[in-house]
């Protein structure tokens, strides 16, 4: 976790006197340039779908597997460290409120009635995407998220055929 954050992990003790400030740096890091991804394609001209952003989203994350690991670390720590929820949940609302305005960049190319509406009914589902990935590298291991972005495009295109 230090080098993701870009600590040398015997320089840990001398900046951090706890192990929730150091999870709440690697936190607000992990989630800070992810956040920016979205904000950056909602900015695109024109905003790619929403398929290719998760791709980009998922494919975008450094050293996959102790990412998803810290990640899942973290989430977990977060139920009983008040402190370290906050944080995440602040981290997590962000990359929400990122994804919501990418969303609704992305549906206002389209004739959509209620670009906004929608865009904020699905961002929470496009965020559960991308945890559901990061959960199955943690538990599973190594993912191709090209693959997996295939999946939920089969899925979601025989749900809208019923």
């Amino acid at each position: 976790m230090a080098s993701r954050v870009g600590i040398i992990p015997e320089e840990i003790s001398h900046l951090y006197t706890t192990e929730d400030e150091l999870l709440l740096l690697a936190t607000e890091e992990m989630l800070r340039d992810r956040t920016a991804m979205w904000r950056e394609l909602g900015a695109a001209k024109p905003v790619p779908p929403p398929d290719a952003a998760l791709e980009t989203f998922l494919s975008g994350i450094s050293e996959p597997k102790a990412t998803a690991d810290a990640m899942l670390q973290i989430w977990g720590e977060s139920i009983v460290a008040p402190r370290l929820r906050d944080s995440t949940s602040t981290s997590m609302e962000r990359l929400h409120q990122a994804i919501g305005e990418y969303l609704v960049a992305w549906f206002g190319q389209s004739d959509n009635e209620d670009p906004e509406g929608v865009a904020w009914a699905c961002a929470p589902v496009v965020l559960s995407l991308a945890q559901g990935f990061i959960v199955q590298i943690s538990t599973r291991g190594r993912m191709d998220p090209a693959q997996y972005v295939a999946g939920v495009r089969v899925l979601l295109a025989e749900m809208g055929s019923h």
